[in-house]
């Protein structure tokens, strides 16, 4: 399932993207959520993080819902 670019002026730091994907892919998996959704969920956390520097989400709200 590909994923939704990112602009490469909003890309500041790589470091952590593989590891959110999985947190967000686990979370899904763990609230029974499906395949595609669960991989939506590591995508978006993934997105969010590279947006950061280091892990710092200070000010930031997530706005990620799952689907029904």
């Amino acid at each position: 399932m590909p994923a939704n670019r990112v602009p490469d002026d909003e890309i500041v730091d790589l470091n952590g993207a593989g590891d959110s994907f999985c947190g967000g892919f686990l979370a899904g998996l763990v609230k029974n959520k499906s395949i595609e959704d669960c991989i939506r969920a590591g995508h978006y956390v993934a997105s969010v993080t590279i947006r950061s520097s280091g892990t710092d989400f200070t000010g930031k709200k997530p706005s990620f819902t799952w689907s029904e």
